[in-house]
């Protein structure tokens, strides 16, 4: 059957994403989820499961025979097994998230986290996204970092490091997402805070750290926004084992 026509818009940004750099198959599970997404404004049922735009409901398996490729004239399938390994690293990432539903044997639908940023013209356009213009931003930011982690010992200092980390931050997400900065920045920090692994060693918990690369800044920022008290719990995710590399 003919796929209908359209597009999805695919940031330049990717080249420099862990998922890029990774494993090409999950590589290519991430496109194939954000090309199978429904894309309209309004939602869909299939089988008593509502679909809303940036959703996709299919079984391991359906994914698994979509996504076949053909090696020497032969059909090479993954399994079921490794199929939801694969979009399970795509959870822990912060790129989609589970949405439960009452439905068997209906398969699992997904949600593309940040689906209308992803998908909005003006994330992209250099006219539309607001500057710093050399400002340092840094120091508000590493306010709202001593209110919640500095705790009643010796505070920390704003090293040179950490002003690079927090002023990137505000440039690639809390520039453009139409919030206060520091609000938005507070949450991300108490979701660290919600991460037995890096509460556990104070090296972790600073900016140059969880902060270090453009994949921690974005990952951080989209685990904020699910606005969870235990974003661990939400995502069945481990922080410990996503970011163990700290070590």
């Amino acid at each position: 059957m003919a796929e209908p026509p359209g597009f999805i818009l695919l940031s330049r940004d990717l080249l420099t994403k862990s998922v890029f750099h990774g494993d090409p198959e999950i590589l290519k599970l991430w496109i194939y989820i954000m090309l199978r997404c429904n894309y309209s404004d309004k939602g869909y049922t299939y089988g008593g499961v509502t679909v809303r735009r940036g959703q996709f409901l299919r079984s391991y398996r359906q994914i698994a025979r979509d996504c076949a490729s053909v090696v020497r004239g032969k059909t090479v399938e993954w399994s079921p097994g490794k199929v939801k390994r694969m979009l399970d690293s795509l959870v822990n990432a912060g790129r989609i998230r589970i949405i439960p539903h009452g439905e068997e044997n209906l398969g699992t639908l997904y949600e593309v986290v940040n689906w209308d940023k992803r998908q909005k013209i003006g994330s992209f356009t250099r006219a539309e996204k607001p500057k710093s213009n050399g400002v340092d931003r840094s120091s508000k930011l590493w306010e709202v970092w001593l209110e919640e982690l500095a705790g009643s010992g010796p505070k920390p200092s704003l090293t040179h490091k950490r002003k690079q980390a927090l002023n990137a931050l505000y440039e690639e997400q809390l520039a453009t997402a139409g919030g206060d900065a520091a609000v938005l920045f507070r949450g991300m920090v108490r979701t660290l805070k919600a991460s037995d692994h890096h509460m556990s060693n104070r090296a972790y918990q600073m900016p140059e750290s969880f902060l270090r690369n453009p994949e921690r800044r974005e990952s951080w920022y989209l685990r904020s926004l699910e606005g969870q008290s235990n974003p661990q719990e939400a995502q069945a995710v481990s922080l410990e084992d996503l970011w163990r590399d700290d070590e």
